[in-house]
């Protein structure tokens, strides 16, 4: 049992902890798309986020066992394909109508966010990940809002009934 807990970079308790903390930005970010009722919710953000954080974390402890010096692992290379790979998962929630007009833009970009904050709790950043999280969350939630307030008042009807919001 020692032998499976054995690591040799990051102690199996923080190697959780990081996992966890990656879950948590990720539900974050994912409860604003579940509410909403978006394609992409809850569960997927929080497994973009997770399984970054996992690819971070293997990715450091390859780095770190012990090998000759020129077959070690980047940490660095395995990064670049989280956020090609997110990059991907991202585009996928991209969806092009027969009007031509694109939908899914801010849940592919905040699938990429998610990525990018897993990636930070795998590297044990959580004073990046946090305010990431926060930050992405309040940009969806308050820039909706504007969002529809500007679109509105682009309404031929809004002038006319006296600036009341139309949706």
């Amino acid at each position: 049992m020692e032998e499976f807990l054995q690591t040799d970079y990051i102690p199996v308790g923080e190697a959780l902890l990081r996992v966890l903390a990656a879950a948590g930005c990720g539900f974050i970010l994912g409860l604003d798309r579940e509410l909403k009722k978006k394609p992409v919710g809850l569960r997927t953000y929080m497994l973009v986020a997770v399984g970054a954080a996992a690819f971070t974390i293997a990715g450091m402890e390859l780095a770190h066992q012990d090998a000759p010096v020129n077959n070690r692992i980047d940490p660095g290379r395995v990064i670049e394909g989280i956020i090609g790979a997110f990059g991907f998962l991202g585009a996928g929630a991209i969806i092009k109508s027969g009007d031509d007009r694109l939908s899914g833009m801010a849940s592919g970009a905040a699938t990429w966010v998610t990525g990018s904050m897993g990636v930070a709790c795998g590297l044990g950043l959580f004073w990046l990940a946090l305010p990431l999280a926060l930050g992405a969350a309040a940009v969806l939630f308050v820039l909706e809002f504007i969002q529809g307030r500007t679109e509105a008042m682009k309404n031929p009807n809004y002038r006319k009934a006296g600036g009341k919001h139309f949706r």
